[in-house]
């Protein structure tokens, strides 16, 4: 969400930004100008979301093997309860 507002005011600021640009050769600098700096936005906001979806995905797995180590040792519990009865 954050992400899709910052692209948003972004978006609006360019805008104003290239109807203030005067020449046709001073609008087409803005605009390279522009894209230039919207590409490395989006570069970083990639590597952001994969960042993020890394440490998802780590601490998934965490919570899934501390969960199986748990259930197995609920299982040999249950086995040894059973051997003594």
């Amino acid at each position: 969400m954050e992400i899709m507002q910052q692209t948003m005011t972004e978006f609006s600021e360019n805008a104003r930004e290239l109807n203030a640009a005067e020449t046709p050769q001073a609008k087409a600098a803005r605009q390279a100008e522009l894209v230039k700096k919207s590409y490395e936005r989006a570069l970083a906001n990639i590597k952001d979301l994969s960042d993020l979806i890394q440490r998802s995905n780590a601490e998934a797995l965490h919570v899934l093997s501390d969960r199986f180590k748990e259930a197995l040792d609920e299982v040999k519990t249950l086995l040894e309860k059973a051997e003594h009865t």
